[in-house]
């Protein structure tokens, strides 16, 4: 069954490819505009001055603050947490991808931290959800600081030797971090490419909007849906969904899917009941 929907799928794309050559191409076309313009000039510095963070070691001194509640492994571990609530993902993951192979926190630690670090970028938030941004913001606080409680970090690792920061390591991981982001983004705007015909169907339009956050909050946010927000934002959209388990090779895809469930449910529940409590 599983081969003959697969086969049938492809089948609908190669006439819709055949018959609507020009919405691919459009679509290709906008998506490399979207990343050369928006995308890249966004990752590129945050993740260039994340390491210079990183490795100055002033955001892990606080770790003695947040170890009753983290149980971070050492002050790398903390130093990602804390860049992670102003970076969001992919970048966070990357990060996180990152010093687990130059063996600063373990690949246990990592998988833990893949739980509670499912933030969105503040100024992206800010920017499109105005009106719930307080609202959205301390909700994922709140959540990642219940994840992390309640998942406590068995491995006791001691901190490595001091962080010598390469630049050539670093520039050397870019182009091909950047070619899989640009990449993902393609195939996701194929995928959408066929739900264009169908725009005007609500149910349609809104799964086309899931799939990538950027442009779906924008329609979302006009319809004053909490409960539609609440499922884009803390999912991510499936292509920084994508994305993020393309650059984290050290985690399962489905172990991700589950945190990232479990995330999303209680993040939605929080920002609901607070909305409830005193909005309503």
């Amino acid at each position: 069954m599983k081969k003959i929907s697969l086969f049938l799928i492809s089948i609908i794309y190669i006439i819709f490819f055949f018959f609507y050559p020009n919405i691919i191409k459009q679509n290709i076309i906008d998506v490399c505009l979207i990343f050369i313009f928006q995308v890249m000039p966004s990752i590129l510095p945050i993740y260039l001055f994340s390491n210079i963070l990183i490795s100055c070691g002033i955001l892990g001194k606080l770790s003695f603050l947040l170890n009753k509640i983290f149980h971070f492994e050492n002050e790398y571990a903390c130093s990602i947490y804390l860049l992670s609530i102003l970076v969001g993902n992919p970048t966070t993951s990357i990060l996180i991808n990152q010093e687990i192979s130059n063996h600063h926190i373990s690949q246990n630690e990592g998988i833990r931290l893949m739980k509670f670090t499912c933030f969105v970028n503040p100024l992206f938030l800010l920017n499109t959800c105005r009106d719930f941004f307080i609202l959205l913001f301390l909700s994922m606080i709140i959540t990642s600081i219940i994840i992390g409680y309640f998942s406590p970090n068995k491995n006791i690792y001691n901190s490595p030797s001091k962080y010598h920061l390469s630049i050539n390591s670093i520039l050397y991981n870019i182009p091909n971090m950047m070619l899989n982001i640009l990449l993902i983004m393609i195939v996701i705007s194929i995928i959408k490419s066929p739900l264009s015909l169908l725009s005007g169907i609500p149910i349609i339009t809104y799964l086309g909007d899931l799939l990538e956050i950027s442009s779906g909050i924008h329609h979302i946010i006009n319809s004053n849906n909490l409960f539609l927000i609440c499922l884009l934002v803390y999912s991510n959209g499936l292509c920084i969904f994508l994305q993020t388990i393309q650059v984290s090779s050290f985690i399962k895809p489905l172990t991700f899917c589950l945190y990232r469930l479990i995330y999303l449910i209680l993040a939605s529940s929080i920002t609901l009941s607070i909305h409830f409590l005193f909005y309503c």
